[in-house]
């Protein structure tokens, strides 16, 4: 369905950024979601059930209805939404969205909402249904990519953000724009060892924070 998994994998970035770009949300894809959130969302009831999950799977917590969380922030209160992501040619019906529809409506808040990206139609009677719902967000996006893999539509205001807790205020940071692509490359594909090569002053060390603020690493090595 989708066009290849190095696009789609892609693609799924491409949507978080969007979503922080037009949401203002506090936004995770699935492979960096922290415990903590996914705990606090009710996507897991408790730390030890997601203990047991991570150990089932082999430390592997393997994605169920989700490609990412999103954080609204609403006078001090926290509300959670589930995002989807559908790289597809087909038309989209409810059989290929039930993992996410089952968690948007029982594991969520009623508060919550489900935002739906994909490229391709829905089918008529899933896209009726969203609508008399309006628990599902409908989004679709033009395809950003071509055959050979490069992107043919870029955003160029899209902000990642460094949210910072300092008395109880989110205290946003401002990247520069060759930083913000220093930090999509090293979060879309981790395989092996990578290097972020970058002259005295062009802000290295603030560039790692911002990876590993999306990273769901146990220990680092500073060398």
């Amino acid at each position: 369905m989708s066009y290849n998994k190095e696009n789609y994998i892609n693609f799924e970035h491409y949507c978080i950024n969007n979503h922080i770009k037009n949401y203002n949300h506090i936004t995770y894809h699935w492979t960096v979601i922290p415990d903590k959130v996914l705990i606090e969302s009710g996507y897991f009831n408790s730390e030890n059930e997601l203990r047991l999950k991570r150990k089932n799977n082999n430390q592997l917590l393997r994605e169920y209805g989700l490609d990412g969380i999103s954080i609204e922030l609403n006078d001090n209160n926290k509300i959670y939404h589930g995002l989807q992501m559908k790289l597809w040619n087909n038309t989209i019906c409810a059989n290929d969205i039930g993992t996410f529809m089952s968690v948007i409506f029982n594991r969520f808040s009623n508060d919550s909402k489900g935002f739906l990206y994909h490229t391709s139609k829905l089918e008529k009677t899933l896209k009726n249904d969203i609508l008399n719902r309006n628990k599902i967000i409908d989004i679709k996006l033009d395809n950003p990519y071509i055959d050979n893999n490069k992107i043919i539509k870029e955003d160029k205001d899209i902000k990642f953000k460094e949210n910072i807790l300092h008395s109880n205020k989110l205290i946003e940071i401002k990247l520069r724009p060759y930083q913000i692509e220093a930090i999509s490359k090293l979060i879309v594909l981790w395989y092996g060892i990578k290097l972020l090569y970058l002259p005295c002053g062009t802000g290295k060390t603030i560039i790692f924070n911002e990876f590993l603020k999306h990273s769901n690493f146990k220990k680092y090595f500073y060398i």
